[in-house]
C-alpha cells in the first residue's frame, strides 16, 4: 500500500489523523477537505489509491455522495463519521464500504490503523473459495478480496485439488452440495496431505444443521459457518481463522529456531569444554566417567576414550577414595532426594604414572533425565601451594615489622596529643576571656591551627587502624535529622563566609531510628561535605538522602554530595581515592590536607557495607555518593544496646547541672599544664577539683578523702594509670567508684585495656569540654545528697536579653521556645525575626508552585513547605508546624483534592504568626549586670566598645545572627555620644538582614571611634 486518500473537513482531526496515518504506516496520504477537492485528486492520480477514509457529511456533499463516487472508482474505502445511525451503518455497509467508524474518541484512530494493519497483512494470505454456484463464489471472493485478501475459486472438489497442488493456499472455504466430490470428501482429500497448520479449512453449507457442523470437524475442518451469516460474521471468522495460522505458523519457526540455537548451544559447550585449560570432569551416580576433557587427559596422563565408563578411583589416590564415596552418598537422602552440591576444595589427584598432583577442584551437582551427574572443574595448584608456603614465611616478618610501626604510631599518638591537648584547652580557656581584638585573632588563630593539626593526626592514626584491620565500629540507636542538624551547624559560617547556596535536603530520608555508628557516618560526610566547600568559589553545595532498599530488619540509604566547584578530570579520578594522594600537587597549591580524607572515607564506607562513586568534570562541579546498610532497631536490639551501655540507670539530660553541682572530682595527670586545663574546665561547671600528679599520689588520696568521681590518666611516672586502678579497685570500699580514664592513648585496644582494668569509660585528650560532661554526668549523681557542697559561683556575664520579647504571642509558644535555647530572649528575637524575613510570603510561593507543570516546581513547593515546618518546630509555632507537615506530606503524596484546603490552614497559621513577629517593637531596654551592682559608672569604656565593635565585625563578616547581641551591647555605652547615630545605621541595616551593608557602617564606626579613644585616653593619663 503506497498511497491513501483522506476526506476529512475538520482541520485539526484531519490533521491529527494524517499525522498519525503517516507515522503508523508506510503510506502517503492526500487529504482533501472538500467533495470536489477528493474528485480532482482521483482524476489526478496517475495509479489508483490504495486505500481512502471518508467523512460522510461534507461542505458541498451533506449525504455521502463521497463514498459512491469513491467506490466507483474501484477505491476501498473505510467511513468515518461524527454521529451514529444504525440505519446510515447499515446503508453504507450494503454499499461496499470496508467499515462504518464514529469519531467519539481519539481512540478510533488507533483502531482505523490496526483494522488497515491488519488489512494489509492479509495481502500475504490465498483463500481458495470452492462452490458449484459461480454467484457464490463471486459474492464471497469480492467481499474477502476487499480487506486484501488474494482469492481463488474453484468450482469443483477435484478442481480444488488442483489448485491446492499448483500453489499455496493458506485457507480453503468449501460448500457442502457439489456435484462429484463433496465438501466431506474434499476436506478428508485435503487433510490426506495438508495439517491444519498448514491449510486452514472452513465448511459452508446452506442448511442450518448442527450435525452438518460436527461432520465437517470430523472430516478435518477448522470452523463452519452457513451461508446465511452476515458478512460481518463471515469476516470475523476468516480472521480469527487466520490469526490462528499465523500463530501457528510462528511457533513452528521458533520452534525451529529454538532447535538450531540448541545445536549450536550443544556445539559451543563441546568447544568450550575442548579448549577449556582447567581439567573439567563428571560422572553419574554411579561413580563413571561420562565426561573428561582435554585438559584433564593432559593432567592425568589417560586418554578420553580409555576412561569413559571407567570407575572414578581411577584417579584418586587410594588414601581418598573411601572419603569420597562417602561424600557422594551422603548427598542423597533416604528417601532418595537429590542433594545439589556447591562447594570448592583442594585435594590430591592421581597421575597415569603414579605421582599425585595438589588440585584446586569446584565440584557441582545436576539431575538431568532422572539421573544425578558431578562435574569437577580442576587445577593444579601444586606450584601455587609452595609458593603460598613461602610467602606465609614473608607474611610473617611483614606482620612482626606491622607491630612494630602499630606500637611506633600508638606511643607518637600519645607524645604529640599530650602537648597539642595543653594547646587547645588553654587556647580554649584564654578565648573565654576579654581580650583586645588583636590578642583575640591570635588566639582564634592558634585554636584553628591546633585543632587543624588534631585532624592530621586523627587521619594518620585512622588510616594506619585500618591498615591493620583495627578501627572499630559502634553500635547505637540514632535519628539522620539530628546527625544533619549538627552537620548543618558545623558548616553553616563556611557556606556562609563563601556566599554559597547552601541546600541540604532531607525530605526523602529515612525518618525512623536507625541502629549504627553515627560518628563514622558523620566523619564521611564532614570530609565529603568539607571538600565540596573548599573547592567551590561560587555557586552551590547540595547534600541530599534517598532509601535504596527497605527491609523489615534493616534500610540501605544513598548519601549524595554534590557541588559546582572546580570539578577533576578523569585521569585525577583514577588517583582520587589512593592514600597521600592529592588533587593539587604545584608549589602554589591553594589547598592544604593529608590525602588522606577520602581513602579513609571509601574504607569506612566498605565498613558499613557499602561502596562509594564520585561523577566529575573540569569547571562543572561533582557529585559524591555513598551507599550504607544500617539495622532497625527492633525491641531485642534496643535491649542489647542498653544491656551493653556501661552506664547506670535512671538519670535524665535535664538533671545535668543539678547532678554535678558540688561534686568533688579527683583529677589524676602528671603534666602541670595538662591539670590546669582540665582544672578550669571542671571548675567551671561547678565541679570541686583536687589534684594528684601520679598513680601513687592518687591511691593515697582515695584512701583519705572521700570523691564522687576519679579521672585518671594513663601514662605517668612512678605508678601509671592501669596500675593505679587496680590498687584502688582492689580496696574493697571503692567498688563502686566511678573511674574514668583521660589520656591521649586513642586506639580501640586502648579503650579495652582501660576498662579490663577496672576503667567506667574512657575519654581522650585534647579535651573536648562538651565529650567530657558527656562521660561525667551519667557517674555522678548527688541529686540525694543531703548536705552538699556549694562550690564557688562561676564569673558573672553581662546579661542583655531582659524586655526583649513580651510575656504571650500569639501562634508561638515562648516558654518552649525559650526552653529550647536556655532562656536566651535575645537569640530568639533574632529566629523570630528571621523567620519572619524569610517565609512571610511562603503560601503565595507554595500557591504558585503547585499550579507549575514541572515536577521541579512540586519538589520546590514540598521543600519550602519543609522549610518552614522545620523553623516552625524551633520557634515553637505548633499550630504552623502541623499545617506545614500536613501541606509537606500532601504535596509529597499527590494529594492534589486536598491541596486547596490544607493551603488555606497553612496560610492562617503563617499570617497569624508573622503578625505576632512584626508587631515585635525594637529592644531599646537592655540591662547591663555588674559583678558589683553598687558601683555605676559614667565613664565611657572605650575599651569595652573597641572590643565589642571588634567582635560585632567579626560576626557581621560571618553572617552572624548574633550581632544583635553585640550590638544591644554597644548601645547603652555610646548612648547620648556623636556615636549614637552611626550606630542607628548599623541596626537599621541589621534589622533587614543587611549584613554587608551593616559591615559597611561598622567599618565607619570603627574609624570615627579612634580620635574620641585616643582623647579619651590622654584624659586619663593627664
Amino acid at each position: 500500500m503506497k498511497t491513501l486518500l483522506l476526506v476529512e473537513d475538520s482541520r485539526s482531526f484531519g490533521a491529527i489523523l494524517k499525522r498519525r496515518l503517516e507515522e503508523s504506516l508506510p503510506v502517503t496520504v492526500h487529504w482533501a477537505r472538500r467533495y470536489a477537492e477528493a474528485e480532482s485528486l482521483v482524476q489526478q492520480q496517475e495509479d489508483p489509491f490504495d486505500l481512502a477514509v471518508l467523512d460522510l457529511n461534507l461542505p458541498d456533499a451533506a449525504d455521502g455522495q463521497i463514498v459512491d463516487f469513491i467506490l466507483s472508482q474501484h477505491i476501498p474505502a473505510f467511513v468515518m463519521t461524527g454521529e451514529y445511525k444504525k440505519e446510515t451503518r447499515t446503508h453504507m455497509m450494503a454499499k461496499g464500504i470496508l467499515d462504518y467508524f464514529i469519531k467519539d474518541h481519539i481512540n478510533v484512530v488507533d483502531t482505523l490503523i490496526q483494522t488497515i494493519q491488519r488489512i494489509d497483512r492479509n495481502r500475504q494470505f490465498t483463500l481458495l473459495v470452492v462452490d458449484d454456484s459461480r454467484s457464490t463464489r463471486l459474492l464471497l471472493g469480492r467481499f474477502l478480496s476487499r480487506y486484501g485478501f488474494r482469492i481463488l475459486e474453484a468450482a469443483s472438489g477435484q478442481q480444488a485439488l488442483e489448485q491446492l497442488g499448483g500453489q499455496k493456499v493458506e485457507m480453503v472455504l468449501t460448500d457442502y452440495h457439489m456435484p462429484g466430490m463433496d465438501g466431506f470428501q474434499l476436506t478428508r482429500a485435503i487433510r490426506s496431505r495438508w495439517s491444519r497448520n498448514d491449510v486452514c479449512i472452513i465448511g459452508l453449507s446452506s442448511q442450518e444443521d448442527p450435525d452438518m457442523a460436527i461432520h465437517f470437524i470430523k472430516a478435518g475442518a477448522n470452523d463452519f459457518l452457513t451461508k446465511s451469516c452476515q458478512n460481518e460474521e463471515l469476516l470475523y471468522r476468516v480472521l480469527q481463522n487466520i490469526e490462528i495460522l499465523e500463530h501457528n505458523l510462528m511457533m513452528e519457526q521458533q520452534i525451529r529456531q529454538r532447535t538450531n540455537e540448541i545445536k549450536e548451544h550443544k556445539d559451543f559447550l563441546e568447544n568450550i569444554l575442548g579448549s577449556a585449560l582447567d581439567a573439567i570432569i563428571t560422572i553419574d551416580h554411579n561413580q563413571k566417567i561420562v565426561q573428561f576433557n582435554p585438559a584433564a587427559e593432559i593432567l592425568f596422563g589417560h586418554t578420553r576414550d580409555a576412561v569413559l565408563g571407567q570407575d572414578v578411583d581411577l584417579i584418586i589416590p587410594p588414601g581418598y577414595r573411601q572419603r569420597h564415596r562417602e561424600s557422594v552418598m551422603h548427598r542423597l537422602n533416604d528417601d532418595g532426594q537429590f542433594k545439589p552440591i556447591y562447594r570448592r576444595i583442594e585435594i590430591p589427584g592421581l597421575r597415569i604414572d603414579g605421582s599425585c598432583v595438589d588440585l584446586d577442584v569446584g565440584l557441582t551437582s545436576v539431575k538431568s533425565g532422572g539421573e544425578v551427574y558431578y562435574t569437577a572443574f580442576m587445577h593444579d595448584v601444586t606450584d601455587r601451594k609452595q609458593l603460598m608456603k613461602s610467602l606465609k614465611e614473608t607474611l610473617d616478618v611483614a606482620e612482626s615489622a606491622n607491630k612494630a610501626k602499630s606500637d611506633f604510631l600508638a606511643n607518637m599518638s600519645h607524645e604529640i596529643r599530650t602537648p597539642l591537648n595543653a594547646v587547645i584547652g588553654l587556647a580554649d580557656l584564654a578565648l573565654q576571656q576579654e581580650l583586645s581584638p588583636k590578642i583575640l585573632d591570635y588566639l582564634n588563630k592558634i585554636s584553628f591551627s591546633a585543632k587543624s593539626l588534631l585532624r592530621i593526626i586523627n587521619d594518620i592514626l585512622d588510616f594506619s587502624k585500618i591498615e591493620a584491620g583495627k578501627l572499630s565500629f559502634e553500635s547505637s540507636i540514632f535519628l539522620l535529622q539530628d546527625l544533619f542538624s549538627h552537620i548543618h551547624d558545623l558548616f553553616h559560617n563556611q557556606v556562609v563566609a563563601k556566599r554559597l547556596e547552601w541546600h541540604l535536603s532531607l525530605t526523602e530520608a529515612y525518618p525512623s531510628e536507625l541502629v549504627g555508628d553515627p560518628l563514622r557516618l558523620e566523619q564521611v560526610l564532614i570530609n565529603l561535605i568539607g571538600n565540596a566547600i573548599k573547592f567551590t568559589e561560587t555557586g552551590t553545595v547540595a547534600i541530599r538522602v534517598v532509601t535504596v532498599q527497605e527491609l523489615p530488619d534493616q534500610v540501605t540509604l544513598e548519601f549524595i554530595v554534590q557541588d559546582s566547584g572546580i570539578g577533576m578530570a578523569q585521569e585525577q579520578l583514577s588517583q582520587l581515592f589512593h592514600p597521600f594522594t592529592q588533587l593539587d600537587t604545584s608549589a602554589t597549591r591553594r589547598f592544604g590536607g593529608t590525602g588522606l580524607g577520602l581513602s579513609i572515607s571509601q574504607l569506612l564506607v566498605q565498613q558499613m557495607g557499602g561502596s562509594i562513586r564520585v561523577e566529575s568534570e573540569p569547571g562543572r562541579g561533582s557529585l559524591f555518593a555513598f551507599d550504607a546498610t544500617f539495622q532497625r532497631p527492633s525491641g531485642q536490639i534496643k535491649q542489647q544496646l542498653a544491656d551493653s551501655a556501661p552506664r547506670p540507670q535512671g538519670y535524665e539530660p535535664s538533671a545535668l547541672l543539678q547532678r554535678m553541682t558540688g561534686a568533688r572530682i579527683l583529677l589524676v595527670e602528671d603534666n602541670a599544664i595538662n591539670r590546669q586545663v582540665a582544672n578550669e574546665i571542671l571548675t567551671s561547671a561547678g565541679l570541686i577539683v583536687e589534684m594528684a600528679e601520679d598513680g601513687v599520689e592518687a591511691v593515697a588520696k582515695v584512701n583519705q578523702s572521700s570523691f564522687d568521681l576519679v579521672l585518671m590518666d594513663i601514662q605517668m611516672p612512678n605508678m601509671d594509670g592501669y596500675q593505679a586502678t587496680r590498687q584502688i579497685r582492689g580496696d574493697a570500699r571503692h567498688q563502686q567508684l566511678p573511674i574514668i580514664a583521660m589520656t591521649a592513648h586513642a586506639m580501640a585496644e586502648d579503650r579495652t585495656r582501660s576498662l579490663v582494668a577496672g576503667m567506667n569509660d574512657h575519654v581522650t585528650k585534647p579535651i573536648d569540654r562538651n565529650r567530657l560532661f558527656a562521660a561525667l554526668w551519667p557517674w555522678i549523681d548527688r541529686s540525694n545528697e543531703t548536705t552538699m557542697v556549694t562550690p564557688p559561683p562561676p564569673p558573672r556575664r553581662p546579661n542583655n536579653t531582659v524586655g526583649l520579647l513580651p510575656e504571650l504571642l500569639d501562634g508561638i509558644d515562648l516558654p518552649s521556645a525559650l526552653e529550647r535555647i536556655n532562656g536566651n530572649q535575645l537569640l530568639l528575637r533574632s529566629l523570630l525575626l528571621e523567620f519572619a524575613h524569610d517565609f512571610a510570603d511562603a503560601d503565595q510561593k507554595i500557591a504558585v508552585l503547585l499550579t507549575g507543570r514541572r515536577q521541579d516546581d512540586l519538589k520546590a513547593a514540598e521543600r519550602l513547605a519543609h522549610s518552614v515546618k522545620g523553623m516552625a518546630g524551633n520557634i515553637s509555632a505548633q499550630e504552623l508546624f502541623q499545617a506545614a507537615l500536613a501541606m509537606e506530606r500532601a504535596i509529597r503524596e499527590q494529594q492534589r483534592q486536598q491541596w486547596p484546603v490544607l493551603l488555606q490552614q497553612f496560610r492562617t497559621s503563617l499570617a497569624e504568626v508573622c503578625r505576632s513577629i512584626i508587631a515585635l517593637q525594637p529592644a531599646t531596654a537592655v540591662v547591663t549586670e555588674c559583678n558589683d551592682s553598687s558601683v555605676v559608672s559614667t565613664a565611657i569604656d572605650w575599651y569595652r566598645i573597641r572590643l565589642l565593635l571588634a567582635e560585632l565585625e567579626q560576626q557581621l563578616k560571618g553572617y552572624n545572627v548574633l550581632a544583635q547581641q553585640s550590638l544591644d551591647g554597644l548601645k547603652p555605652l555610646l548612648s547620648g555620644t556623636a556615636l549614637q547615630e552611626p550606630l542607628q545605621q548599623i541596626e537599621q541595616s541589621l534589622s533587614g538582614f543587611d549584613f554587608e551593608a551593616a559591615l559597611v557602617h561598622c567599618n565607619a564606626l570603627l574609624v570615627q571611634l579612634e580620635p574620641e579613644a585616643c582623647l579619651s585616653d590622654e584624659k586619663d593619663g593627664g
